[in-house]
């Protein structure tokens, strides 16, 4: 698979933005229970240019610190694993990959550091969805 480094413009890489440029933005959103999702993401945007590198498919687990510790206060995940999901052929004859950002705990990341293919067979037997719920159970038992 071909990836190339995205771009994210520094004034963008902080959540939440200026007012000036977001005037919109919900006061919940704001409140920092709830915002770091969004930060995950812009950090995430950001991750290949800051490091220098791409995301490999089909999983890329990313910890949060060594030893890892909880992507935020309020949640029990410490690591965030990208999987492939989708992928398109662009007019240049490039494949993009579309990823699935799913925050993890940290036997799923270690799981995943071990050996990918018991990672993603543990996620479908699991039956465990991989839309964002910050209370779901862990796959790994």
């Amino acid at each position: 698979m071909y990836a190339d480094k995205q771009n994210c413009p520094q004034a963008q890489s902080q959540f939440p933005p200026d007012k000036q440029d977001c005037p919109q933005a919900a006061p919940r959103l704001l409140h920092p229970k709830y915002k770091w999702p969004i930060q995950l993401l812009l950090d995430l945007a950001a991750y290949p240019i800051q490091h220098e590198a791409v995301f490999q498919v089909p999983v890329t687990v990313i910890t949060n610190c060594d030893p890892p510790q909880p992507l935020h206060p309020s949640v029990p995940f410490t690591a965030t694993a990208l999987l492939a999901d989708k992928d398109f052929r662009r007019t240049d004859g490039k494949i993009v990959n579309l990823l699935c950002v799913m925050p993890v705990y940290r036997a799923e990341a270690a799981l995943a550091l071990q050996f990918i293919p018991d990672f993603l067979n543990a996620l479908d037997r699991s039956g465990v969805s991989r839309i964002f719920a910050p209370n779901r159970p862990s796959f790994v038992t």
